[in-house]
Formats: structure tokens, C-alpha cells, sequence
């Protein structure tokens, strides 16, 4: 009986054993698999096809991206006592149209920008005619509008805005298609807008062959907003992909508010970037 008793608690002894020494292999074959399998339940294969993904897509961004040379920069930050138009003389800038009255077009400093104030309807071009940037790829604007020109849209051919950016290249003067206009070389036209699509050309009534006009950014009423554009992407496909972006030659801010009403736009800064 007792010999019985010894032989089956030798038994339950080997059993208890052998079930030990497979909980410790489980064990060591569990911790032993590769930590990033275990964590993510991924193959290595699929793990890097999504490193590759993202590698692509950051490459893909910086393409479009300007390599962050400042060719030229004009800043509008002046002080609230400056005299507006002094200053914009003294910098090259002379008025044209009815930017020359300060009653139409009132032009100061405050919040740290230059404010254009359009009393009335308008046309009014201060332009700087004596640049010469080269390699200016990208053009970089800090500005916003405080109150838009009630009903303005090119998208419905009502071709007023309250602050647009001229930006002039090269020196060949192609035809405004009107006797009364003098000729210009090609130009964009970078405009805020209410609500018009953004980075769509638009043709005016003049310069056909030379000129296109882009709303480049949406803000609200009081929102200032910095707006990058691709000025060689953007000519190209405005006049032609086999065209050379030729040199800056000049510079203009502009209001137009002669089909609808007044207006009020400021703007901080301008830079021209490689």
C-alpha cells in the first residue's frame, strides 16, 4: 500500500516537472521574438514601405517650397507718425491715377502696416519701376483687408479688389490692347478676394497677351494672413511652359474699387525669395 502510494507520488513529481520545462520554453520562445513584431503586430516589410511613404511625401513638399534666400524685401512696418506717402517716395514708389489724391486714396501707417484706404470708387497704382531681382522664384506677402468692396469678384466679372500686388518681369513691353493704356511687360497680379477660387488665372479687359490676375489667399475682414507664391510655376503657366521667368522689374500695389464701392487693405511686407 505504502509502496503504491510512493510509486504515484513520483509519478504527480515527474508530471509537475515535465509541465515546468514547457511553461519555461513557451516563455523563452515568446520574449525571444523581435520587440517590433510583439509591439506592432506588423512585418518588417510593411514597416518600411510606410518609413518610404513618408520620406516621399516630405520630399514631394519641399519641391514646392522656397530654399529660403531673401533676394529683396520691402517692409511697410513703419511707425504710426511716419508721413506714408514721404516714405514711399523716399523708397521709390510713385503714385499713378487716383493714388495721387489722399482724399480718393487715403495712405498712413498703423498696426504696424501700410493701410490703403479707398474713400470712393477707384483706380489708384503705386509702383516702384526700379528693380531689377534676379532668380526670384517665389514671392512671399504679409497683408489682409479690413473691408472689402461690396460685390467684387473676378469669378463674376466685377474686377475690383481692395489691395492687389503687380509684379512685373523683364523688360519687353508687350500691348495693353488699348491707345489709351501705355504697353507693359508681363505682369501677375496677386490679389485678396472674399470669396473668389484661389490660384486661378484671370484675363482683364486689357493686357491680354501679358497679364494675368490671381486671388491668392481668402482672409476675413481684419485677418492678416502671409501668402507664399511660386511666381516661375505660375508665369509659366500663365504664358507658356517653354517660357525663361525672366527678372523682377518692378514692383506695385494697386486698388480698384471703380464698379463697386469703397474699400480698406493694408499690408506688412513683401520679399522676394530664391
Amino acid at each position: 500500500m505504502f509502496k503504491v502510494k510512493r510509486i504515484f507520488q513520483a509519478e504527480i513529481k515527474v508530471f509537475v516537472a515535465l509541465v515546468s520545462l514547457m511553461f519555461i520554453v513557451s516563455a523563452c520562445n515568446l520574449f525571444n521574438q523581435p520587440t517590433d513584431l510583439k509591439s506592432e503586430g506588423k512585418s518588417p516589410q510593411k514597416q518600411g514601405e510606410q518609413k518610404k511613404e513618408k520620406v516621399v511625401k516630405k520630399q514631394e513638399a519641399e519641391t514646392v517650397k522656397p530654399d529660403g534666400k531673401i533676394l529683396y524685401t520691402i517692409n511697410f512696418e513703419q511707425n504710426s507718425k511716419e508721413n506714408a506717402r514721404e516714405w514711399l517716395k523716399k523708397n521709390n514708389f510713385d503714385f499713378q491715377s487716383d493714388a495721387k489724391s489722399q482724399s480718393e486714396l487715403a495712405l498712413s501707417f498703423a498696426n504696424n502696416s501700410l493701410v490703403l484706404d479707398a474713400k470712393t470708387k477707384l483706380f489708384g497704382l503705386i509702383i516702384n519701376g526700379k528693380l531689377h531681382v534676379e532668380d526670384a522664384n517665389f514671392i512671399r506677402i504679409t497683408w489682409g483687408v479690413n473691408k472689402y468692396p461690396k460685390g467684387a469678384s473676378y469669378a463674376r466679372g466685377i474686377n475690383n479688389e481692395p489691395i492687389m500686388v503687380y509684379v512685373y518681369f523683364g523688360d519687353k513691353k508687350l500691348s495693353s490692347g488699348s491707345m489709351f493704356i501705355p504697353d507693359a511687360p508681363y505682369f501677375l497680379g496677386l490679389y485678396l478676394g472674399e470669396n473668389d477660387p484661389l490660384n486661378k488665372p484671370f484675363i482683364g479687359r486689357h493686357f491680354k497677351e501679358g497679364g494675368r490676375f490671381i486671388c491668392i489667399a481668402n482672409p476675413k475682414p481684419g485677418e492678416t494672413v502671409t501668402s507664399e507664391f511660386n511666381l516661375d510655376k505660375g508665369f509659366k503657366e500663365c504664358f507658356g511652359k517653354d517660357k525663361t521667368l525672366p527678372f523682377v522689374s518692378a514692383l506695385a500695389l494697386e486698388v480698384e474699387t471703380s464698379s463697386t464701392g469703397p474699400s480698406t487693405g493694408f499690408i506688412k511686407k513683401i520679399e522676394f525669395l530664391k
